[in-house]
């Protein structure tokens, strides 16, 4: 029986790791975006000696395909201050949790006082 007891802190000491990975996963984030950026940065002039060919349709394809370097760099923009806000848009939740919670309170308490206060103020 004294075993039982003693394997129960075991599972509390595991939590924290499992909290410990998750900074990890935000740490990748960057890089993801930093490889768009470096993706689209290039794409451009990939595109511009292609119109050295000189023909209407190759300076179509240049145009239409340097158009997607941009798209790209952008799009790392995009992924890179995205981040930001769904790491700073998770504090906000959770501090609107918060406020959710006390204003809940407030209403509860609220009604309960002004509730019983009707019957005792006779």
């Amino acid at each position: 029986m004294p075993r039982i007891g003693a394997d129960m802190p075991r599972i509390g000491a595991d939590m924290p790791r499992i909290g410990a990975d998750m900074p990890r996963i935000g740490a990748d984030m960057p890089r993801i975006g930093a490889d768009m950026l470096h993706t689209g940065a290039h794409r451009p002039r990939i595109m511009a000696d292609m119109s050295c060919i000189g023909a209407d349709t190759t300076r179509l394809e240049t145009c239409t395909l340097s158009w997607d370097g941009y798209a790209l760099y952008w799009g790392g923009h995009a992924l890179y201050w995205g981040r930001y806000a769904l790491y700073w848009g998770g504090y906000a939740l959770y501090w609107d949790g918060y406020a959710l919670y006390w204003a809940w309170c407030a209403l509860y308490w609220g009604w309960f006082v002004l509730h019983w206060g009707g019957y005792t103020s006779f």
